[in-house]
Order: structure tokens, then sequence, then C-alpha cells
């Protein structure tokens, strides 16, 4: 499946209502579906939601959108989406559009944030070549938020730009994140960001997004971080208490990505970079997957590298002055080792479209974990998953 076809799909996640007659202000209905189950193949082995037991739930979705033309440039479009790993439903896009002229256009409400290449039919399997986005990059627990959002595209030459600011915020309650325990809640403001995005001629894409934010995290999942503050506190050290303090922090988030797809062949790269500025610890990660067309049989294969560094050099060396300071420095370091990654990620699958509007995706993924088993209170993350997918559009 091109590129191309893929961006036009991205009309079932929201990016363009469809125009109908206003008198009859007629609802358009589209929807996606993707059927996912999976296992690793060690009692001890995790990856992307899947243990050893062979599940449905983490890469089976279900969505249904509804959009309408009000007339006289202006459009609504709404999504909810359920998942297969919580069963809850969600609002994901639900925005009011209007259209200026035919470059720029404003929506207002609950929409995608332009973080990745395929943000916009994130939840759209069918839209993109992998069983599932490869999760080294596609991290961020939030890919929504409420926001004012201006849009500009323009063709120039053999060239089609588009253009994406966007300000607003974003609250979730609840969130629950692999390999650790308990549930967070996220209040994200001061949201500001866009993203860039070049298409020439229909093959070559480019594109880059930069988002900042602040954010303050509480909730059950944060008592152990917490608990590092209260530490702190009591040994006196207020860098540490700040860094480990879940209030107010910046983040930022910066990403790039190409993809160039030519006749029979498709070859794409990402990279990110995510900065939690008042304890300097980073986020970094790439991929790059490449695909061949045969027919309906699409293999492919994809090497992703992810890495989270903490400022050990400012919190490992904390002075040893007394029982509370050394509790400090072995719970910090404790944190530091328990907190990092380093690891590659290999996976080989392949797509089959058996169907017009569906596709069977088979993948295998090993997660090598880099990192010294001598570190505290590490378990190792190396994992072989085999998963399948049916991704269908409707």
């Amino acid at each position: 499946m091109s590129l191309a076809r893929a961006i036009r799909l991205s009309m079932l996640a929201g990016l363009v209502a469809v125009p109908v007659s206003p008198a009859m202000a007629e609802i358009k209905w589209n929807g996606f579906l993707s059927v996912g189950a999976g296992k690793t193949f060690g009692s001890e082995e995790t990856h992307a939601g899947y243990d050893e037991d062979l599940s449905f739930g983490p890469d089976s979705v279900l969505g249904l959108q509804a959009s309408s033309d009000l007339g006289e440039n202006l459009s609504v479009t709404g999504q909810l989406v359920t998942r297969g790993e919580t069963g809850e439903v969600k609002a994901e896009w639900l925005y009011l559009s209007y259209q200026f002229n035919p470059n720029l256009r404003v929506n207002v409400g609950r929409q995608r944030l332009p973080l990745f290449l395929h943000s916009d039919y994130l939840d759209v399997g069918y839209a993109y070549h992998f069983q599932r986005p490869p999760t080294s990059v596609y991290s961020s627990p939030i890919n929504s938020g409420d926001n004012i959002t201006l849009l500009y595209d323009r063709m120039m030459g053999p060239v089609e730009a588009k253009l994406q600011v966007f300000t607003g915020s974003y609250n979730e309650r609840g969130l629950t994140v692999e390999g650790t325990d308990g549930e967070l809640n996220l209040n994200i403001h001061k949201n500001t960001g866009g993203a860039l995005t070049l298409i020439y001629d229909n093959w070559l894409t480019f594109r880059g997004s930069y988002v900042s934010s602040r954010i303050t995290i509480d909730g059950t999942g944060y008592a152990a971080i917490n608990g590092i503050r209260d530490l702190a506190l009591a040994a006196g050290n207020q860098t540490v208490a700040d860094a480990f303090d879940g209030r107010e922090a910046k983040y930022t988030f910066g990403g790039l990505a190409v993809s160039a797809d030519l006749d029979d062949y498709l070859l794409m790269a990402e990279a990110t970079e995510i900065k939690m500025h008042h304890n300097d610890q980073e986020t970094k990660a790439f991929y790059v997957s490449a695909a061949r067309r045969f027919g309906n049989l699409m293999p492919y294969v994809t090497l992703e590298r992810s890495e989270v560094r903490g400022n050990s050099d400012l919190y490992r060396d904390i002075a040893v002055t007394s029982v509370e300071t050394g509790t400090l420095r072995a719970y910090v370091n404790g944190y530091l080792d328990a907190t990092d990654v380093n690891e590659y990620l290999y996976s080989v699958g392949v797509r089959y479209d058996f169907h017009p509007s569906a596709a069977l995706k088979v993948q295998y993924t090993k997660v090598d974990d880099q990192r010294d088993e001598g570190l505290i209170g590490v378990t190792s993350r190396d994992a072989n998953l085999l998963s399948f997918s049916i991704d269908t559009v409707f």
C-alpha cells in the first residue's frame, strides 16, 4: 500500500470532513477495526503489553467516526475508540473545523497531537505496513489533546507543504505504563507545538515536529518517586527533591521523519528526542523500516533503537554524610538503574492484503536489552514476541 493511499486513509482519523448538503446536515460514518493477538516465548518475557499467555488485548481496537458539513465552511468531526486492553470508550477526536480558504483551516477541540509520521491515523492499523507502529518511537501515553489548531496546506510546484501549529491542554487520569505498578494522573498545560510536512511528487515525504509542555504527575504509580522526594527533603538535598517532584515540569518533544514510497519499494525512518528538563532525563529513539511489495504480499523488516538516560553525574555522587543521605543515595541509584533503557529491537513481518478493505499481518519481534545486568533493581527486558492482526476499514 502506497504512502499516498495511507494519507488518504487518514480521513478515517478525522483530518477532513466529508462535504454534504448543509440542508440535510447528513452525517457520514466511517470506521476501522483491528483484531490482534500475540504471546512471548518465555515466562519472564513481556513486550508491547504481551506476556507468555496468548492475549487479544494490546493490539485490538475499534473506532467509529462521524463527520458532517454544517454549511458555510463549518464542519464537525468526532471519533470514538475502544481498545481491547481496557474496554473503555474514549473520544480521540471531537472538534469543530472552519475552512477560511482552500489553504487554511482551524480546528477547535479534541485532536491528535502531531507527534509522529503516523499520528493522524495511529489507530488505523490498515493504514501502515507494520503490525504495530515501532514501540521505541511510538511510546507516548498521550496522543490527543484539547487544542486550537491551524492547518495550512499549499502546493509549491511538485512539493505539497503542510504546516500544523497548535496550543492547548489535556488531562488524563488512571493511566497505566508498562513495567510500572499503579496508575498515573497527568495534567498537561501550556502545550504548544507544530509539525511541518513536505511531500515531493507523492512519493517522498519529510516531516519535522516539536512540542513544549508543562506536565504535572501524581497518582499511585508515582508513589515511589514521591518517596524519593521525601527522603531528599529529610536529607536536606533540595536539588534531588526538585528533580523528583511531580509538580509542574517542562517537557519537550522533537521528531524527524522521512518516507520514500516508490513503485514496489517502501523505506521509512523516524527519530525522536524527549526531555524532562527538571531532572535532565532524555529519551532518544529511532527506527528504520524497509518493505517490498509482491502483489498482495508485503514482507518487511524493522530496526529500532531506544535509550533513556538520567543525569547520573548529578545524582549518583550524593555525598553520604548521614543515614538519611546514605539511604537517599541508594534509592536514587536504584531508581536511575531501574528506569534506564538501552535496547535494540529487530522485527520481521509480512502484510497480506487478502481483501480490498482488510489485511492480515504477522510479525516477530526480538528485544535485545543492552543494559549491564549488575545494575541495581534491573530485570532484563530481553523478549521474543510473535503476534498477528487482521486490520480492516469500513
